[in-house]
């Protein structure tokens, strides 16, 4: 298309997905395709859609990503290169890719209207900041039949120490208090919100070092999890569907005194509690129950947290079209963040072979409003945490 947006028009063919496209220093288009041997090779193409060549190998190899390269006529892309077969009856994993824990190039950094942030991908499925110190808590992949491992390690991956192991379950939807010394965990069955009839987790929590854990809801059939402390760790609240619907609960850090805070028979997901104030951040389908779109919203309780279980202020912040998840706090409760899909999919959805819809982390200002996009790349940025900066930096 032109530059202003005018004239699109169609330069490869719509029998297959035509990925991270650019133009080469020549003026053809290089970019992506999958084959009729389900495998990604490189392709160039003139803009009018003349003339396409096939540049990558013709090997069992996948090739993606491509971009210009170094001198005229050259380009880098990704690949498989050689791999070795895997033994039969392994499990496998490919969510994730061998590397290092941290994404290269980190930190990237990005600008609020306060402050200047820095941006940490690693590349765990769920990793979640310590607020005092340079540590995460993240789980490895395993087979459903072997033992769940929670690790702790530094934010660059080294220095991993193993702090629990169970025999079965799924560890998901981790949170530290804002002391750093404890952590809740959901355990379980966490694919939500599909099938809660059939579902069955619990909220754990332990201390930073593996130690005490403890179910703070094992008399609860059916789902419960995705639990936040509050900024005094007096409190947690959780997701649960033991009413029938998933919705907002509210119990003490020990397991009692559990109060509903949401009934509205649709379905609330991901609450995170603010570390400054009585509000909650979630998401839900609250204005239309029938879609599986989600927005954010937030809840403020009254000074006393709430205490009698009827729902405070609720007001919703998001009203893009596209998907929203994971919210979480700055450390001073003053941004939120959340992953969304209002800048639209990218590559990922093609390429990879569990991608999310929504892929990229937006920080909203709860006091006016301001909302700033952090990141913008064809992956997905999922379950993310905004700590205070560590030694003074």
């Amino acid at each position: 298309m032109n530059a202003d947006g005018s004239n699109q028009r169609a330069v490869t063919a719509l029998e297959t997905a035509a990925v991270s496209p650019e133009f080469l220093s020549d003026g053809r288009i290089i970019y992506a395709r999958k084959n009729k041997q389900n495998r990604e090779e490189i392709v160039t193409v003139n803009p009018d859609g003349s003339g396409a060549r096939i540049e990558s190998d013709d090997s069992d190899n996948s090739y993606w990503g491509p971009t210009r390269g170094p001198s005229q006529g050259s380009f880098v892309a990704y690949g498989t290169g050689p791999v070795a077969p895997e033994p039969p009856g392994e499990y496998h994993r490919t969510f994730l890719s061998n590397g290092p824990a941290l994404v290269a190039g980190a930190p990237f950094k990005r600008k609020l209207p306060d402050r200047e942030v820095e941006l940490y991908p690693i590349r765990y499925f769920v990793a979640i900041l310590n607020p005092r110190a340079d540590l995460i808590i993240h789980t490895e992949p395993s087979a459903p039949s072997k033992p769940v491992e929670l690790y702790t390690s530094r934010i660059d991956g080294s220095q991993q120490h193993k702090i629990l192991e169970l025999a079965q379950g799924v560890f998901s939807a981790m949170n530290w208090s804002k002391d750093g010394q404890w952590v809740l965990f959901t355990r379980g069955h966490t694919d939500i919100p599909l099938r809660i009839d059939k579902m069955e987790a619990d909220v754990w929590k332990m201390r930073a070092d593996g130690s005490g854990a403890q179910n703070l809801t094992p008399d609860s059939p059916g789902f419960d999890g995705y639990p936040s402390f509050s900024g005094d760790g007096k409190q947690v609240v959780f997701v649960s569907g033991r009413d029938g619907s998933l919705e907002l609960y509210l119990m003490n850090a020990d397991g009692t005194k559990v109060r509903r805070l949401t009934n509205d028979h649709a379905i609330d997901l991901f609450p995170s509690f603010s570390p400054t104030s009585n509000q909650i951040a979630f998401v839900s389908n609250r204005d239309n129950p029938k879609s599986q779109i989600f927005d954010v919203y937030l809840l403020d309780l009254d000074a006393k947290g709430d205490a009698s279980g009827v729902p405070g202020k609720i007001r919703r912040i998001t009203h893009d079209e596209g998907q929203h998840g994971h919210t979480h706090y700055s450390y001073d409760g003053k941004w939120l963040i959340f992953a969304s899909e209002a800048g639209g999919i990218s590559d990922e959805h093609p390429l990879a072979p569990a991608a999310q819809l929504y892929g990229e982390l937006y920080a909203y200002r709860i006091s006016d409003g301001t909302t700033v996009r952090l990141t913008d790349n064809k992956w997905e940025e999922g379950v993310a945490s905004w700590e205070a900066p560590l030694s003074g930096k």
